[in-house]
Order: structure tokens, then sequence, then C-alpha cells
């Protein structure tokens, strides 16, 4: 078995565990970070990032490719992964009220 000492076991890669392995790493807490999956999740809950998140990742040197104006998604409404499409709608900026 393979032992080792740290401060910080952070369970789980998501969004929130990645963050914080590497926040608490950027503040010299020494972590690890496990996670049982071997790759992306299949079914991902992330669709997006606030300003601020960036922001925040920004002060670490990670910077994202600014989306495209013309770019729009959509909400779809599923009876499951592979099951029968019910509807979508846009979901942009405007609709939410915010500035494009």
């Amino acid at each position: 078995m393979n032992h080792q000492n740290t401060e910080v076991l952070v369970v789980g890669g998501s969004l929130v565990g990645l963050s914080t392995a590497l926040f608490l790493a950027r503040h010299g807490v020494k972590t690890v970070l496990v996670e049982p999956h071997t790759g992306s999740h299949p079914h991902p809950r992330a669709i997006g990032y606030t300003p601020r998140t960036l922001e925040v990742l920004a002060t670490v040197g990670i910077t994202l490719p600014d989306v495209p104006r013309s770019y729009r998604h959509s909400r779809a409404r599923v009876e499951s992964l592979a099951g029968k499409w019910h509807d979508s709608t846009e979901r942009s900026e405007e609709r939410r009220g915010g500035k494009e």
C-alpha cells in the first residue's frame, strides 16, 4: 500500500475539489486530491463560469478563451440522456436580464 503524508486530503476532482486543491497548494499547503474517475465525468454538472470565478482563476494563471458574441446555448428538456427530446429554449444573457 502506498502511504503519503499530507496536510489536507481533498476527495473528488470536480470544479470544487480541483479549485480547493489548487488554491491550498498555491498557499503552500501540502495537498493530495483523490478522484475515482480516470477521465472526465460522463455527466458533468457545470454549465459555465461567473465573471468572478474567471477573475479568481486568473490569479493563479488560468484563463479561458473568450466566447464569440454570436454563441448561444440552449437548455433542453428531455426524458433521459438517451430518451425522448421534449423541447429546448435559448438561454442567453439577454433572456436572463444581463448585458451582452
